[in-house]
Order: C-alpha cells, then structure tokens, then sequence
C-alpha cells in the first residue's frame, strides 16, 4: 500500500507537499540520502476543491513506486531507512573493540556482535535454544502445558501486543493492557493466538496467492523440522501436524473486521470466568510461571476462540500438543 501521509500535512502541503525518491545506499554503511519536501510535486493541473488527495499526492505516488522489497512506502520511509542504517553504524561501531569504549558501548557491541556472528550461530546449532526444547520433550501430561507455554512466553520480547489481531505467539496471547473503561486502569489481557503465518486469512481463504503462500509455508516448517534433526518423513508429519492446528485455532479466531468494534473484544471476566472458557488449561499454573500480579479483572478478546482452545487441547494427542 502507499500510505496517505501527505494528507496528514494537509496544510502545509499546499507550500511543499511531498519528498522526492531518495536514492538508495551504494554499500551497507552508507545511509540514503534524505530530500527535503518539494512543492514541484502538487499536480496544479487538478482542483484541489474536486479531489485534494490527488492534488497533494498522485505525481509522488508516481515518481515512487513501492519498491520490490517493501511492503508498503510513503514520505517518511526513506527516514526510517535512514535511521535503520544509523542504528545499524552505530552498533557495528561498538563491537569495535577500541580502548576507548565504555561500559556501555561494550555491552551494546557484544551484543551486537553475537547477533552478528553467523559462524558461530551456525555451530551452535540447536543449543540456544535447548532448555525449551527440553522443556516441551519432558512434558508427561497435557496439564502441564500452561507452565512450560509461560515459561516460552516469557522468553520472547512481545508474546502479546492489544494492536495485533493474531499474535505469533504460541497458542494465545497474554501480557498488560487498558481497561476499556477506564484508561487509567492496566489490567491483563488475553486473545487468540498460535498464527506463525499472518493471521486467519492466510490459513483459510481461497485466494491464490494466499493459497501459494500457504502451500510453502507447509515446505518451510517442514524443513524447519530437518534442521532440527528429524528425518524428511518425520518432519513432513510433524509440519502437517503444526499447519492442522494452527488452521483449526484459525478458524475459531475472531476476524480483523469483526474486532474493529470494540464491543466485541471488550468481554470482562474474573480468572473464574477466563478458567471456565478454557478448563484443560491451567491458568493458575500459567500465571505463576509467568509472574503475573494479579489484576482487578481480566479482558478476553476473543471468548469462542478460547473455547475452541479448549476443545482442541481435549481432541489432539498430547505429543502433537509437544510438536
């Protein structure tokens, strides 16, 4: 998409409404250049009266096609390509290790450079993440699944953010949020979860393009599974397993349309309430191990896709849970 910025400048616009395309970096460390608006850019030929978006923005939509690797493009991406690319010098220069770096440039740079270091993350292979692995083969009864799927959630940076309909995180999403009613009230909040792709769309319609993204996505998790170590049998099992799980929480999530009212996704509960949609799931468990204060109540934004959360982890063996 191209996004209506330059409408957001509305007045400012009518003087200098748009940025020309910025030309893009000729090596890794050089950043792009950053134009400033250009007046030139308003199409006088039209009436802003008849339609002001084309007047302000229908002669820099096509100077600037969105380029082939973004998913959208407006006046300030080149901006954020730019601070991306300061971001990126700054850190590189810190994993320089000068004399004369501080404490904390020492860290910022170690950091950095573990990222960095493609040899050695190859050569650790799976060892990074071994304690969850482990965590997920010692699981020996279903109603140990909340404690270990906390235990995964705490170790991602965002296992759940209010503005995303479908999180990646694993089975559901939980973390703090604003009470609906009272802005100035944090309380807890959960909503479906457990899409590694983007949302239910990608699992369900029939558009082709979806259906194509569909299809290898069931050739990437497989492969995912090999370099795991399992054989091409095995994982091709386990990867049909993970996509049929995956479509079934799909189908039970509340669409993007529908949880544009608020009315829908603003359902209270107590923890009683939040136990009962879902009984197989320990939420007590989960909380503990999350570390989670308790809060006056408890926001669940989508109540049937937990009871069909609920029906699932009833239905699927506790080794496909584990898969």
């Amino acid at each position: 998409m191209r996004t209506p910025a330059c409408l957001s400048l509305a007045l400012v616009v009518m003087i200098s409404p748009a940025i020309a395309q910025s030309s893009a970096p000729a090596s890794a460390n050089e950043l792009p250049t950053l134009n400033h608006f250009d007046p030139v850019v308003v199409d006088r030929n039209l009436d802003p009266c008849v339609d002001f978006y084309k007047f302000v923005c229908s002669k820099w939509q096509a100077a600037n096609p969105i380029p082939p690797d973004q998913a959208s493009w407006s006046t300030g991406s080149t901006l954020g390509l730019w601070n991306d690319g300061m971001l990126r010098n700054t850190m590189a220069q810190a994993a320089n290790p000068a004399p004369s770096r501080s404490a904390v440039e020492q860290k910022i740079g170690d950091y950095w450079y573990s990222c960095m270091d493609e040899a050695a993350i190859e050569k650790s292979g799976l060892a990074p993440i071994k304690p969850e692995l482990d965590s997920i083969r010692a699981l020996r009864d279903k109603a140990q699944i909340a404690g270990v799927l906390a235990e995964i959630h705490m170790k991602m940076p965002d296992s759940w953010n209010g503005g995303n309909n479908e999180t990646v995180a694993p089975m559901l999403g939980f973390s703090s949020t604003i009470d609906y009613n009272n802005a100035k009230l944090v309380v807890a909040g959960v909503d479906q979860g457990g899409f590694a792709m983007n949302g239910r769309d990608f699992y369900l319609s029939d558009n082709p393009h979806l259906a194509e993204v569909r299809g290898k996505y069931v050739d990437h998790v497989q492969k995912v599974f090999v370099l795991a170590g399992e054989s091409n049998a095995k994982a091709k099992a386990d990867a049909a397993t993970v996509v049929r799980i995956e479509t079934a929480m799909a189908k039970a999530a509340m669409d993007s349309v529908k949880r544009r009212d608020p009315r829908n996704i603003n359902n209270v509960m107590s923890l009683e309430q939040v136990q009962a949609l879902t009984p197989s799931f320990r939420w007590n468990d989960y909380l503990a191990a999350a570390h989670a204060p308790t809060p006056s109540h408890y926001i669940v934004s989508a109540p049937d896709f937990f009871r069909a959360l609920e029906t699932l982890l009833q239905s699927e063996s506790l080794d496909n849970w584990k898969t």
